[in-house]
Formats: C-alpha cells, sequence, structure tokens
C-alpha cells in the first residue's frame, strides 16, 4: 500500500469516526503521524492472528509518537511486525485496556506499558524477553498476562501482587523454579508450564484452589504429584499432561471450555466474531479476553 492509499484511510476513519481501524497485513514499514487524528478510535489493529497458529501483520520497527493521541483506545493490537521499543508518549493511553506483542523483536517490556494501569490483558509471547521487572506490580489490575515462548530464567517476587490475574502463560521460557510470592496468585485459572525446562510441577500450586486449567506438555515433568489431584475444580479434560507431543485438536476444544468469563490458551486465534468486529468500524468496541496471549 502506497503511503498516500494510507493517509487516504486514515482521513476516512477519522472523518466517519470510526471506532476500531485495521491496518493489519498492508506490508506498512512505517505508521505515519497523522494516525493522531484519529481520536476516536478505540480499536488499532496492526497485526492480528488469522488463524491457529498463524498472524498477519507487518513490517513496522517504530511507532509514532502521535499514538499517544488515541486516548479513546482500549485495544491496541501490534503482533506480528518487527518492534523492539515503544514511545514513551503510549503511557498515554489511560483508556487501554488490552496490549497485544505477540511476534515481535522486544527484549524487555518498554517502561511505557507500566504506566497504563487499566490494562487487564497484556500478551507478547513469542519475543526475547530475559527479564520480567519489579515495575509488573503497577498493572494491578492485569487478569492475562501471556509471556509464553520467551528467554526468561526467573521471575519477579512482585508477581504475587497480581491479585486479579486469572491466566498466566510462562511455557516455553527457561525458568527453573518460581518465586514463593507466586502463590500469591489465588485468583489463577489457568496457568501453562509447557515446553519449559522445570522436572517438577511446584507444590505451590496446591494454593491455586481456582485453578481450572493446567498446561504441561511437552516439558521435563514426568510426573503429576498428589497435590494437583486435590485442586477441586480441576478435572483430567484440563490437565493436559504430555511429555512428547503438543496439544491434540480435541485437547484443544477442551482447553477453551475451561473458562469462564475469561479464556487463555497459547495457540488460540481470537474468535471468529472478534474478527468480524474488528472490521466493523461504526460498532462500540466490546472488549474480548480470548484474544490470545
Amino acid at each position: 500500500m502506497t503511503r498516500e492509499e494510507l493517509l487516504q484511510l486514515i482521513d476516512k476513519a477519522a472523518s466517519e469516526g470510526s471506532k476500531v481501524l485495521d491496518l493489519s497485513g498492508l506490508g506498512l514499514e512505517e505508521l505515519p503521524p497523522e494516525i493522531g487524528k484519529c481520536t476516536q478510535l478505540q480499536r488499532l489493529i496492526l497485526g492480528k492472528w488469522i488463524d491457529e497458529y498463524e498472524g498477519l501483520g507487518n513490517k513496522l520497527t517504530a511507532l509514532p509518537p502521535e499514538i499517544g493521541k488515541l486516548t479513546n483506545l482500549k485495544i491496541l493490537q501490534l503482533g506480528f511486525n518487527a518492534l523492539s521499543s515503544l514511545p514513551d508518549e503510549m503511557s498515554q493511553l489511560v483508556n487501554l485496556k488490552a496490549l497485544h506483542l505477540p511476534q515481535n523483536q522486544f527484549t524487555q517490556l518498554p517502561d511505557c506499558i507500566f504506566q497504563l494501569h487499566q490494562l487487564v490483558f497484556l500478551g507478547c509471547r513469542d519475543n526475547q524477553i530475559f527479564i520480567l521487572p519489579p515495575q509488573i506490580q503497577n498493572l494491578k489490575l492485569l487478569e492475562t498476562l501471556g509471556l509464553g515462548g520467551n528467554q526468561l530464567q526467573c521471575l519477579p517476587d512482585e508477581i504475587g501482587t497480581l491479585q486479579y490475574l486469572k491466566g498466566f502463560h510462562l511455557w516455553g521460557n527457561p525458568i527453573e523454579s518460581l518465586p514463593e510470592s507466586f502463590g500469591k496468585l489465588e485468583n489463577l485459572r489457568t496457568f501453562s508450564l509447557s515446553k519449559m525446562v522445570l522436572r517438577e510441577i511446584p507444590e505451590i500450586i496446591s494454593k491455586f484452589s481456582k485453578l481450572r486449567c493446567l498446561h504441561i506438555w511437552d516439558s521435563q515433568i514426568t510426573e503429576i504429584p498428589e497435590v494437583v489431584g486435590k485442586l477441586s475444580n480441576l478435572t483430567q479434560q484440563t490437565v493436559e499432561f504430555d511429555t512428547a507431543s503438543p496439544l491434540e485438536q480435541s485437547d484443544y476444544r477442551n482447553s477453551r471450555s475451561c473458562g469462564e468469563t475469561v479464556e487463555f490458551d497459547t495457540a488460540s486465534p481470537q474468535k471468529q466474531s472478534d474478527r468480524k468486529d474488528s472490521q466493523s468500524s461504526g460498532k462500540t468496541v466490546e472488549f474480548d479476553t480470548a484474544l490470545p496471549p
């Protein structure tokens, strides 16, 4: 898409008062500063899931400071690009509830993220993030934290302050142990230990009385300890245990049925209805936590 064509799309969205703007899959190498004119936007899509395993993004390596003018944004989808940083002005997105950053080039979470105090959903899977700083405690409303497929070796003690956290995805990180504060996440409903170097399920999991889904496939864990059997909300269908292979399709469907109002699955795309809604620029945006972390 040429710059002129892109500016026409942006001008149209601004003049029509569109609440959703989908610019994914356009081969964009730059997002022009004119995006700041779309102050009515509640959802901006620069990358998204298209099926269970693949996404559609652009070639963005940076965002303009004008992104901070979109103060009505509730959902910002930046996945499947080449971003390694975010502008400080993003801290002005005071209404942002969901931030999607999968398959970019982040090695750490930008500081501006920790000023987004309304965030409920933060998805950062498949980057190269090697550290989670103590500032994660600033995101006190987080319900879903997706960090799968990164390079984390440990978690900060402050992770235990996220009292509303329901879904936590750590799969594919070289974490060998969890901090004691992890046991304070008493509202946890979905937890993924898949593809990790942990050799046993930590005893701390006994504190997760609300846990519904436990993913431990393709791991070095060879047995399920007795403490797991005492978690009354877990069933045979929701404990996925396979040391050699990923989820079968039937397990994938079962795992999606584990949640109540929030669904967490490490491979799931956004719902079909959600994809349709993202293309309807005239409708009010409803926040959907079923978007993949």
